[in-house]
């Protein structure tokens, strides 16, 4: 996680009341989400991950059914 992203959970954690995590990164995502979970103690809605290689082919999709999904929940 990104040292402003870990700052912005940090001073904002109170203030959620629905997450949803997402990535465009080729690290492991799993932690990253597991840890910004762990830091505001919320489950996120959905996650979603992206990297180089989605970019490469259909990515839309993937975040249509992210959104999607998001919209479900609410």
């Amino acid at each position: 996680m990104s040292t402003p992203i870990l700052a912005y959970l940090k001073e904002n954690k109170e203030k959620f009341n629905n997450v949803a995590f997402f990535s465009t990164s080729s690290a492991n995502e799993a932690d990253t989400f597991d840890n910004m979970e762990k830091l505001i103690s919320k489950k996120p809605l959905e996650t979603l991950s992206l990297n180089k290689k989605d970019f490469q082919d259909s990515y839309e999709s993937k975040i249509d059914e992210f959104a999607q999904n998001i919209k479900n929940h609410l």
